[in-house]
């Protein structure tokens, strides 16, 4: 065995030491065996079959001479063992990640979706957590699923409320209840971006939707009196047109 071990070859010092320690188990030697063999797995980066090694020579010999030795090698391999742990983890989430993002940049909705979903479940808190919430979102809503769409963007609204994508998902929680033929719903919130909002442009979309929830209910007054107000009193040259035309639309 220490011949082995001197000339590094790890393997062979193991098998060397295991079968010194199953032929005497008691003899005098065996201390020394033990401890060898748990440096010679260490050696060969068996890092947690050394660790469950050293820890039973401590359990064995607790007064031994090496055993200070030993408990200065367990330290030192519960440190590696969790640095590679969190190693791994890193990696795995860097690769979750890469993964969710292949999958968006493929217009491959659905499985993005299920894998943002799947990453949130087992990394609830992570940094990104919030802007992934936003992405199972839009990606319901990309694939037309617009019930769960709806349900997602209220979760992240909930959740972020001060997220600087909340306006945006405000608007797209609206647009997908007015897909789902949720009108009521959506007019209740369009009023409440109206109401709430100091940014003229967030208003004018809104009230530009209201409309749009208006004329699908064949309420024409208060559509053509929501499309008017977008073109006269919002003053908002990106989306006079557009409400110029779905009034045109609507008449």
């Amino acid at each position: 065995g220490e011949a082995f071990f001197s000339l590094r070859q790890w393997q062979d010092a193991i098998a060397a030491y295991d079968h010194l320690l199953k032929a005497y188990p008691d003899g005098e030697l065996a201390p020394k065996a033990l401890y060898a063999r748990g440096c010679a797995e260490q050696q060969a980066g068996r890092l947690p079959l050394a660790r469950s090694t050293f820890s039973e020579f401590n359990a064995r010999f607790p007064t031994h001479a090496l055993a200070p030795a030993c408990t200065s090698a367990l330290d030192t391999l519960t440190r590696d063992l969790d640095a590679a742990s969190k190693r791994k983890e890193r990696e795995s989430v860097a690769k979750e990640l890469a993964d969710i993002n292949a999958f968006v940049h493929g217009a491959r909705f659905a499985e993005a979706r299920e894998a943002a979903e799947r990453f949130l479940e087992a990394h609830a808190e992570h940094a990104q957590a919030a802007d992934l919430r936003f992405l199972v979102a839009t990606c319901a809503y990309k694939a037309k699923d617009y019930s769960r769409a709806a349900a997602y963007y209220r979760t992240f609204l909930a959740r972020h409320p001060q997220h600087p994508r909340a306006a945006t998902a405000r608007g797209q929680l609206a647009d997908s209840l007015m897909q789902d033929r949720r009108y009521d719903e959506a007019s209740l919130l369009l009023e409440a971006i109206c109401r709430d909002t100091d940014d003229p442009h967030e208003k004018a979309r809104a009230t530009l939707s209201l409309g749009d929830c208006d004329t699908a209910q064949g309420k024409w007054n208060e559509a053509e009196r929501r499309y008017l107000s977008v073109e006269v009193l919002q003053e908002s040259d990106a989306l006079r047109p557009v409400a110029l035309g779905h009034l045109a639309d609507m008449y």
